[in-house]
């Protein structure tokens, strides 16, 4: 039996394969911009559709731009929290 797919998700894997090869592509972005882009990879790798080996890319995709905008101790070690599954809140518990 086929697992299906949902409608787009072959075109996203033909695209992430064929860019497998080509030359890297060199972004200039704000660091607040990278800052939120690390955040939505931490969110996503927890998606429920997210693919235990697509979580994988994008912790290694988050993690090198964590190391190159982070330039804070105190803030790293909050941006580490954000790679461990423990520090995820229950969005049914409304904060303290």
């Amino acid at each position: 039996m086929t697992e299906q797919k949902p409608p787009g998700v072959d075109v996203l894997d033909a695209a992430y394969r064929r860019w497998r090869d080509t030359p890297p592509v060199t972004l200039k972005m704000h660091r607040q911009d990278l800052f939120l882009i690390l955040m939505a990879l931490q969110t996503t790798t927890r998606f429920p559709g997210t693919t235990p080996s697509m979580a994988k890319h994008m912790e290694a995709v988050g993690r090198q731009i964590q190391e190159a905008i982070v330039d804070d101790p105190e803030l790293y070690s909050l941006m580490e929290s954000g790679w461990n599954p423990a520090h995820d809140v229950d969005p049914e518990t409304p904060p303290k």
